[in-house]
């Protein structure tokens, strides 16, 4: 509603939800004439509102009278340019938001601080805080100037996610000395908050003077104290420079004994190498995911391991890893902490020429998912394919240099006796599936997708056996499927058919597949 000023009526006393999308001429969502008509709404959603500065507008006449409580549980705003303040003053003495639970802001560049003190003191509900990309963001409590002497108490009791991402002059939780409590959280993520003092350890000595009597503002009031909160934590997704600090003191290597997924994101280090180290510090550890790093290699040789891990990873995610050549080198043997894994997923990683060396196996592997890895030229070589007989999908997509999905020329029979989903899509060099000439075992195939492999001419060298399979989907006719008696007769007539149109190959690539076709097909 291009033209909407206004939203608010008192016929409205009894509204449970508010959304609120692209309307961009409102500038307050809710005016302090009518601040007593919102007590029971529950849900408040406002999306894409250009002109929006404030939320609650509060007026100080209403202080004298009882204090209203309202029924307001989640709070979502995104992409709010303008958005100064959630609150206009601190409503202490006028409404109550002690029932909120749940509280998302992303995109909204000019707001500096989320809460006024006394609503960040009465969120003992709260169970989520997701704080995303609001670059001016400084801290999440505003500072109550007018009370000196005392130091606010936040208890967060029932916090279980917290989530805070690209907040670059983020620096505390509240400015000044506060305590804060988050004894049930649960998951923690975060990450591009560079001023921020994310833990400390207990053991160091933050009451240590200098020679100004103070501390540096950076080193007073870290958000959590390492021994209170990781201990209890299920997941953990942080900046490498907040791991090192973790354990960076010896009596520390005990404190993650209950995280099974762990994130670590923008990662440098001298040598290129992930710290493999860390990992033997978390000992039931089920998913490792390393994002937006510069490492050149993951995991070790075992027998360059002195002391092994007990950790047994199932899911390993990888990306936007540009510099990743190796997960292991070639001619080693799989480290051991991978081999139970059955998830792994690789994205953005464009030094990556082959996903490993022919001597890894991944005998429990089910789900293996590549995207967008532009240094790919060979997936994975025929003896790593026989290893994958649990695999039950393969989606490869956007690789623009995958010329093959398994390589090698030896006469050996290769089953991927799980196999029930294979995803090709946009692969503009992909010639084939397997280059080997034995046969080509796939007995549970069910459902195929090749869609923008306009190189692809055959699916195998060899035999196929699919004996379930009777159909394959591609983008070239949304919705129909293509079978010509078996595997291999099928990819062929649909590459003599792509040939018929005579179509540049790397116009068909860069595309939108379904407009081009619909073009051809009406023109």
């Amino acid at each position: 509603m291009e033209n909407l000023k206004t939203i608010w009526h008192h016929q409205f006393y009894s509204l449970k939800t508010l959304e609120v999308n692209k309307c961009h001429k409102i500038t307050i969502v809710f005016p302090s004439s009518l601040q007593k008509t919102y007590n029971n709404l529950e849900k408040l959603d406002i999306t894409e509102c250009a002109s929006v500065e404030e939320i609650f507008e509060l007026s100080s006449n209403e202080k004298g009278s009882k204090q209203d409580a309202t029924h307001l549980k989640e709070i979502t705003l995104s992409e709010m340019p303008k958005l100064k303040n959630i609150w206009s003053s601190d409503p202490q003495g006028i409404l109550s938001f002690h029932n909120l639970k749940n509280i998302s802001v992303t995109k909204c560049g000019s707001i500096r601080h989320l809460f006024p003190v006394s609503v960040a003191s009465c969120c003992s509900h709260l169970e989520i805080l997701d704080l995303k990309f609001c670059e001016n963001m400084k801290e999440i409590v505003a500072e109550n100037k007018g009370s000196v002497g005392t130091t606010p108490i936040f208890e967060f009791n029932k916090l279980t996610l917290l989530l805070l991402w690209n907040l670059p002059k983020l620096k505390g939780f509240c400015a000044g000395n506060h305590t804060l409590s988050c004894p049930s959280l649960k998951a923690s993520f975060v990450s591009g908050c560079s001023k921020l003092n994310l833990f400390k350890s207990s053991f160091t000595s933050i009451h240590k003077k200098f020679p100004n009597g103070k501390l540096p503002i950076a080193e007073e009031v870290p958000l959590f104290i390492v021994e209170k909160v990781i201990p209890e934590l299920d997941e953990l997704f942080i900046d490498y420079r907040d791991a090192k600090m973790i354990l960076q003191d010896k009596n520390l290597n005990d404190v993650f004994t209950k995280i099974t997924h762990l994130g670590l994101l923008n990662g440098v280090t001298e040598e290129g190498i992930f710290p493999y180290w860390f990992l033997q510090n978390v000992p039931i550890l089920k998913w490792l995911i390393v994002d937006s790093s510069f490492f050149k290699k993951i995991f070790q040789d075992e027998r360059l391991v002195k002391e092994e891990s007990n950790t047994r990873l199932q899911g390993l995610s990888l990306n936007h890893l540009p510099e990743l050549q190796h997960i292991c080198e070639e001619g080693c043997q799989i480290d051991p902490v991978l081999k139970q894994l059955e998830y792994m997923e690789i994205g953005a990683c464009h030094s990556l020429t082959m996903l490993s060396p022919s001597s890894v196996t991944f005998s429990h592997l089910t789900y293996l998912r590549i995207t967008n890895c532009d240094g790919l030229k060979k997936l994975i070589a025929s003896p790593t394919a026989r290893s994958l007989a649990k695999l039950t999908t393969m989606i490869v997509k956007n690789c623009n240099s995958l010329e093959e999905i398994i390589a090698g020329s030896e006469d050996v029979e290769i089953a991927l006796a799980s196999l029930v989903i294979l995803t090709l899509e946009c692969l503009p060099r992909l010639s084939k599936f397997c280059s080997s000439k034995s046969l080509l075992k796939l007995p549970l195939l069910e459902e195929v997708d090749v869609r923008e492999c306009p190189r692809m001419k055959i699916f195998s060298e060899g035999n196929v056996s699919t004996p379930i399979l009777r159909k394959v989907r591609t983008a070239e006719d949304v919705g129909k499927w293509h079978w010509k008696g078996n595997l291999n007769g099928t990819i062929k007539n649909m590459f003599e058919d792509k040939v018929c149109f005579d179509f540049p190959i790397d116009f068909l690539c860069n595309i939108n597949s379904p407009v081009v076709f619909h073009w051809m097909h009406d023109g």
